[in-house]
């Protein structure tokens, strides 16, 4: 649910960072995007073991890429979830916040990129709300997804 306008998804579950420094030129730019949002970096913390700098420097130079070749489209990065596996009794697991904490700043450093964040609205009590979740505690459920649309179609479109 993108607001109702055209739009591609060109995502692929399970990928990492580097499979998008790859992939780029063929799945994005072919496009000529005018807003874009990317919800990436995650899978290099948990399933890679990445550090939360290392996975921000790979983010760094994919979203330089993506304003180098088009540089007036409106580039949103959306944050890492607070999963229920990374996320318990008020912390993020320890690369997992890094990572966070590390695209909060590139966000606020950076005058052409946005950040989305969806932490309020998936946690309660010091815990992710479990009843956004897949069995898997890691995958939104019908309704999680839901409200990340909600979320993203507020920020992104004033929906």
């Amino acid at each position: 649910d993108i607001g109702g306008r055209l739009g591609y998804n060109v995502g692929i579950g399970g990928t990492i960072v580097e499979d998008w420094l790859y992939a780029y030129d063929k799945l994005v730019k072919p496009f000529e995007p005018s807003t874009i949002l990317i919800y990436l970096g995650g899978n290099n913390i948990n399933n890679m073991g990445h550090t939360g700098k290392y996975v921000r420097s790979l983010m760094e130079q994919l979203l330089n890429k993506i304003h180098a070749d088009f540089p007036t489209a409106k580039i949103y990065y959306i944050y890492s979830m607070a999963v229920p596996n990374c996320y318990k009794n008020y912390k993020f697991n320890t690369e997992y916040g890094a990572f966070i904490d590390e695209m909060k700043t590139l966000v606020e450093n950076t005058d052409w990129l946005s950040g989305i964040d969806t932490f309020d609205a998936l946690t309660q009590d010091g815990e992710a709300r479990k009843d956004l979740y897949r069995p898997d505690g890691i995958h939104l459920n019908e309704d999680g997804y839901k409200l990340f649309a909600e979320i993203i179609n507020a920020a992104v479109f004033n929906k």
